[in-house]
């Protein structure tokens, strides 16, 4: 990583951790790297996240025609003429730019003294997960790992397996909040109530599909959206489920959901149905 310097390490006996610095939201983001042993690494979490942005779309949006948005709450109610790239930062809009898989801007952590530059979604999960008055110890690949080493990169490969095993909890970020999520967790919730009473052991995927969607709670399910949040780029990473065992929270914004590591593999192949 440009513009900080690096100590060698032991591989692959060792890897870095990063603790983030207590912060109120909206405040600089500021930590600092140690390395850790892989026999007794104390207690840590790991971050599996997307690099680039937390929503595809098979479809291209024009974020820079102006729109009108209905804003309101709060004490604010009045119409606005923006682009979708000028919701970017609203406080009463940015959830338009996530949703449309907008590409968060890049921003600075200080690490030991230095500024370092980070991707935007990286910037806004460690915002989102750090706490205002406990630092959050946390292994993140792309400060965690020499990325201008390729040696110590491709160790590191044959190291993801232990790290994400022996972390505390794996956040998964799967991206901000964009006003669905209440819903979703709705859904969710309706389809395990019901995948209990339909899955038994030996099921036939064909047969209680069938008795899924025909089944009275069923049919109330908001399968769109929970097809909308099952859809973000996380969920279609090939690599997601190596990042993501058991032992896990999933975090979308500010809203921690605990769940086994199964938690979205059936309702993403009924949606994808």
């Amino acid at each position: 990583m440009a513009g900080y310097a690096y100590q060698p390490l032991d591989l692959p006996h060792e890897t870095r951790v990063l603790t983030v610095a207590p912060g109120a939201a909206g405040t600089k983001l500021i930590g600092g790297l140690s390395h850790m042993k892989m026999d007794s690494p104390g207690s840590y979490d790991a971050l599996s996240y997307c690099w680039s942005k937390s929503v595809t779309h098979s479809q291209a949006f024009d974020l820079d025609t102006l729109q009108e948005f209905a804003v309101y709450g709060d004490g604010v109610d009045e119409i606005r003429h923006l682009t979708l790239r000028e919701t970017l930062g609203d406080p009463n809009l940015d959830f338009f730019y996530v949703r449309v898989g907008g590409v968060l801007p890049p921003e600075e952590i200080t690490l030991d003294g230095s500024a370092v530059q980070i991707g935007g979604e990286l910037a806004r999960a460690l915002r989102r997960m750090r706490d205002e008055a406990e630092p959050l110890r946390i292994w993140v690949d792309a400060l965690c790992i020499n990325q201008s080493d390729l040696r110590e990169r491709n160790e590191h490969v044959q190291m993801m397996g232990r790290v994400y095993a022996s972390a505390a909890a794996v956040r998964v970020w799967v991206g901000d909040e964009v006003g669905i999520e209440i819903d979703v967790q709705e859904a969710l919730r309706r389809y395990w109530e019901i995948s209990r009473e339909l899955f038994a052991p030996g099921w036939i995927w064909a047969e209680a599909g069938r008795k899924l969607f025909a089944h009275p709670e069923g049919i109330e399910i908001e399968w769109d959206l929970l097809g909308d949040f099952l859809r973000r780029a996380w969920f279609q990473r090939s690599w997601s489920s190596r990042k993501s065992p058991t032992r896990k929270s999933s975090r979308c914004g500010r809203a921690g959901w605990p769940c086994p590591g199964t938690s979205f593999t059936r309702p993403s192949r009924a949606c994808a149905r």
